[in-house]
């Protein structure tokens, strides 16, 4: 199964430390050389980067800059995702991992496969991978000012009082978002990248 990566999974996963969960479902990720390049290449010292490349099974392709990106993408898109969206087309990738809702739709207009961060966490957990997404979502996502979307937690959490977050914090992932809050189901942790 080919799996391509955008730059945010990556780092959103390696910043918890849970970068491996990618290695236990997939096996290999696939990213373009200007994904690398945002993610790693330009914060040699951020917050989890060791995990990154410490990952021999995360593959660095820069097929897609060599095959040229798509003008359209280039000018909807930043550079990374285009690249990522890009790749994920040549290689007939089954997953695109893309966190950012404008990119997302962009995938999907062009018939992608797409899995955000949440997503992957999501799978792990079922997978076995994972003891507990309430555990990854408490003890490392909440300390960094991470909200989810309402819909997502209805999504997840909804029906099963062993699983509900909401209403275990006044600032847990599944509150009401802040004001001045970005949007997407990522939308405060990049501010803490």
């Amino acid at each position: 199964m080919i799996v391509v990566a955008y730059t945010t999974p990556l780092l959103y996963l390696s910043r918890i430390g849970r970068v491996s969960v990618l290695k236990a479902l997939y096996q290999q990720i696939v990213g373009p050389r200007t994904v690398w390049d945002e993610a790693v290449v330009a914060r040699p010292s951020a917050q989890g980067i060791e995990h990154l490349l410490g990952a021999e099974w995360i593959v660095v392709s820069d097929q897609a800059e060599r095959a040229g990106i798509d003008l359209s993408l280039e000018h909807a898109l930043d550079a990374g995702e285009a690249a990522a969206i890009t790749l994920a087309e040549i290689l007939r990738a089954k997953i695109l991992l893309i966190d950012e809702r404008k990119g997302r739709a962009v995938a999907r207009e062009r018939g992608l496969n797409i899995r955000g961060t949440l997503g992957v966490l999501v799978d792990a957990r079922r997978a076995g991978h994972l003891e507990s997404l309430r555990n990854v979502l408490e003890e490392t996502l909440w300390g960094k000012a991470f909200v989810l979307r309402p819909r997502w937690c209805r999504k997840h959490y909804a029906g099963s009082a062993k699983n509900d977050l909401r209403g275990r914090s006044p600032r847990g992932p599944c509150s009401r978002e802040p004001s001045g809050a970005r949007r997407g189901p990522l939308r405060n942790l990049g501010s803490a990248l």
